[in-house]
């Protein structure tokens, strides 16, 4: 959160006390005179309160925004789409189907990568990335840069 969000929770919290402050002292006269400024008071209430959760809430969705982006931007996307890659070329059709959920056929480019990997790194990598802890859900995002046939 900024500074300047900061700075308007707090300016916005005070005054809502204070309103909150006039409004007991006005209700402890029982007189008309004060209505105006007591209705006055309970709307700058409200208004102030939807301020503070349009900010919250806008706190929220950049919260979740960062984690959508860090998610996003893993290092082990590239790992895995060269492993997904090579799973592609070393199994059939159906059974990348059965397996993610989807026709896939992964960018040239990871085609050539997983064609250049020797034995030692590909253990190392299968023993660091292991696609059956994976989600369908995550495999599908990380499968975003492939191309996906629909099924007919």
């Amino acid at each position: 959160m900024s500074n300047e969000e900061k700075k308007a929770i707090e300016y916005f919290q005070e005054h809502i006390n204070y309103f909150q402050e006039q409004i007991k002292i006005i209700e402890n006269f029982d007189c008309d005179y004060y209505e105006e400024e007591y209705e006055l008071y309970k709307n700058r209430i409200k208004q102030f309160n939807t301020i503070l959760n349009l900010i919250q809430l806008q706190q929220k969705k950049i919260e979740i925004k960062n984690k959508i982006i860090e998610f996003c931007n893993k290092d082990l996307t590239e790992q895995v789409r060269i492993l997904l890659a090579k799973y592609w070329l070393t199994h059939t059709n159906d059974e990348v189907f059965e397996t993610f959920g989807c026709d896939y056929v992964p960018n040239i480019e990871y085609q050539n990568k997983a064609r250049e990997i020797k034995d030692i790194l590909e253990l190392e990598l299968h023993k660091k990335i292991n696609l059956n802890t994976l989600s369908k859900f995550e495999i599908k995002a990380i499968m975003g840069g492939a191309t996906s046939y629909p099924i007919k």
